[in-house]
């Protein structure tokens, strides 16, 4: 730093207008660098950022070139070992459950990891994996060193649009196995998601005792949803991905009762089947099973789809459990809950369900908007057999 300071006394002595262009030349590369460096190429990605690394190991790079928008990137370990938070809340015995269902094959690298980070940041709790009798034996035998119960599920012969009859099936059983060992609470999500945040379990119990049902005859508490496919304008739309209550209400929701005898049950028309424009499917149909299961008349409109949503359900952001779905576009992960193209986002959110429950006069029908579809009567082998009419 001495020879420095030396060098720049000398030069500015002989030739002060070089030097003073000089410098700025070195001030320019330097700017240059710096907005390359940080706009476009991000080749330290375990450097400490305000004093802290988010991740501790990653030996890759981001190269981006983002012109009319503003690009930010969050990273998440991969493997359980590179994740060191820890949850400093110990629940009691008996007091909460996790229950992943669904295929394993296609996940199962993914699913082991989650199971190893879940047994850092939720002690105590019942980890219990729900699948089916043809999954691989060895990975059966592998999960069964670290979780608490792997529930073996014999497949249905139908398995119904969108496999519901799989989602049914394998969560029932799960959630019965929670049961049998005095659980009171659960959270129910899938194979090819994740959590990571830590000291979850009591957020989501402390909301459900900060807003208690209202009529405790339908009901025991709400069931908290993710925001991740919690749609405002979809008829009873709300997630299936990620739910958590009382263990009681959880099963009444995935009651097992299958798909094709719950819609005659309920008068939900045959299969396939629209009431208002909205097909009576996949989420849709196990929210307005539950309604009914509790003694709600449905009116399938948007109205009482929102008065549903604040007086019996509440909704959770995604980042407030660091929620990450493994699925399709996963690298687009606000792709279910933000968008800046349309008069309104799509998904409802904390903030909007807290408002909704203040009797805030939001006016979410002035967007004049709701999602319809009709029943593609021509269906090719490729194509959906619903077809989506509304356009937002």
């Amino acid at each position: 730093m001495k020879i420095k300071k030396v060098i720049k006394k000398f030069l500015n002595k002989i030739a002060p207008n070089l030097t003073r262009h000089l410098i700025l030349l070195l001030r320019k590369i330097k700017k240059t660098h710096f907005n390359l460096t940080n706009q476009y190429f991000h080749f330290n990605l375990s450097k400490k950022t305000k004093g802290a690394s988010i991740v501790s190991n990653e030996k890759g790079f981001i190269i981006s070139f983002i012109k009319n928008n503003f690009l930010t990137f969050h990273l998440r370990p991969k493997s359980s070992k590179n994740f060191e938070n820890i949850s400093t809340f110990v629940p009691p015995d008996k007091k909460f459950a996790i229950i992943i269902q669904g295929n394993i094959g296609e996940y199962f690298p993914f699913l082991l990891e989650s199971v190893n980070i879940y047994k850092k940041i939720f002690p105590n709790t019942l980890i219990i994996v729900s699948t089916w009798e043809d999954e691989d034996n060895s990975k059966i035998n592998e999960l069964k060193k670290f979780v608490h119960h792997v529930v073996i599920n014999k497949k249905p012969k139908e398995p119904a649009y969108g496999n519901i009859n799989f989602q049914i099936i394998s969560t029932y059983a799960g959630l019965k196995i929670a049961e049998a060992n005095g659980v009171e609470f659960c959270l129910k999500t899938r194979a090819d998601c994740r959590m990571h945040k830590t000291d979850i379990l009591p957020f989501l119990e402390g909301l459900i005792d900060q807003f208690p049902i209202h009529n405790k005859n339908v009901c025991n508490s709400r069931i908290i949803a993710s925001s991740v496919n919690t749609c405002k304008y979809k008829v009873y739309g709300i997630t299936d991905i990620l739910l958590f209550g009382r263990t009681i209400d959880l099963l009444i929701y995935f009651d097992k009762t299958l798909f094709d005898k719950s819609l005659e049950q309920f008068g939900f028309g045959k299969f396939p089947s629209t009431i208002n424009s909205t097909p009576v499917v996949a989420e849709t149909f196990l929210c307005a099973r539950y309604l009914k299961s509790i003694g709600i008349d449905l009116e399938w409109s948007l109205e009482h789809w929102w008065d549903c949503l604040r007086d019996y359900f509440c909704v959770v952001d995604s980042d407030s459990l660091d929620f990450f779905w493994y699925k399709s576009d996963w690298k687009y992960e606000k792709r279910f809950v933000r968008n800046y193209t349309h008069k309104s986002s799509r998904a409802v959110n904390f903030s909007d369900w807290f408002a909704l429950l203040c009797n805030q006069n939001l006016k979410w029908k002035n967007i004049n908007y709701m999602e319809k579809w009709e029943i593609n009567e021509n269906q090719e082998e490729d194509e959906d057999l619903f077809i989506k009419k509304s356009i937002f």
